[in-house]
């Protein structure tokens, strides 16, 4: 298991490589910028299997560790200056299954992208939180908020037709199997509901 994640995460980034490459020989810039949100969705993904080749334990990824390695690698491609813009990422003593913590990566990599992007504008100072919640259901909350200028009055969530807003719906209600909500107020906060799936193989920490 150790060499198929290892395998794995190569391949991923031989074809990051490949997109780099091709993006070189771009002029257009807006091509380019999407073209470089590809490249932070595959490499989210490349980190999990990474971190499982590191790991002792090829089937629990610590979330922890992969929040941060997320939120480093988005705040060093997009040359963030950490004195205007922090990161706080609360303590979760949480270990889920390779699907599920690809899925919590893909929709924290939109999310951030989106803050990074428009929360803070005109040299803004700001906040961006990441957290998981255990619910007394049973299930899992994932937080994902900013203290930024918050969405347009008349944003609608789940009628949204941007693709880093399908993609998180799509992910969040068919993979995960959970549920989305978004609090436009003093900022802008999601909140990512789902149940760790058992037939993965992981159990989910205590709390």
């Amino acid at each position: 298991m150790q060499e198929v994640h290892h395998r794995v995460k190569n391949n991923m980034q031989v074809i990051i490589s490949m997109i780099n490459l091709q993006c070189a020989k771009i002029q257009d810039n807006q091509i380019c910028n999407e073209l470089n949100k590809t490249v932070d969705r595959i490499n989210s993904m490349a980190l999990v299997h990474n971190q499982l080749y590191k790991s002792k334990d090829f089937l629990k990824v610590d979330i922890n560790q992969y929040l941060n390695n997320i939120a480093e690698n988005l705040f060093v491609s997009r040359g963030v200056d950490t004195a205007r813009i922090s990161l706080k990422i609360g303590k979760n003593d949480i270990a889920l299954g390779l699907d599920s913590a690809i899925s919590c990566g893909l929709i924290i990599n939109e999310l951030i992208t989106n803050s990074l992007k428009y929360a803070f504008p005109e040299n803004r100072k700001g906040e961006i939180r990441l957290e998981f919640v255990h619910l007394d259901d049973g299930q899992l909350e994932m937080r994902v908020s900013d203290d930024g200028v918050g969405m347009p009055m008349n944003f609608d969530f789940q009628d949204s037709d941007t693709l880093g807003v399908q993609i998180v719906k799509d992910i969040a209600e068919h993979q995960l199997g959970g549920t989305v909500k978004l609090d436009n107020t003093q900022g802008t906060k999601f909140f990512i509901r789902f149940k760790e799936r058992t037939d993965q193989g992981v159990i989910q920490s205590e709390a």
